[in-house]
């Protein structure tokens, strides 16, 4: 049960991380729970996307 729980948290990670750089906080977090250490690497390497503006009429 205690595992459960870590890998809940060590997923919150890399999605935190990746939330900030504009990503799916959701899918980020999933893949975290699956590949902690990647995933923190990944996010800690990937590029920040850009807000998308809304057009103007």
């Amino acid at each position: 049960m205690e595992t459960f729980f870590g890998w809940i948290v060590i997923g919150l990670i890399p999605a935190v991380i990746a939330k900030t750089k504009n990503r799916n906080f959701l899918a980020w977090w999933a893949y975290g729970c699956l590949l902690s250490i990647i995933a923190i690497a990944h996010a800690i390497i990937i590029e920040p996307l850009e807000k998308q503006q809304e057009p103007k009429d």
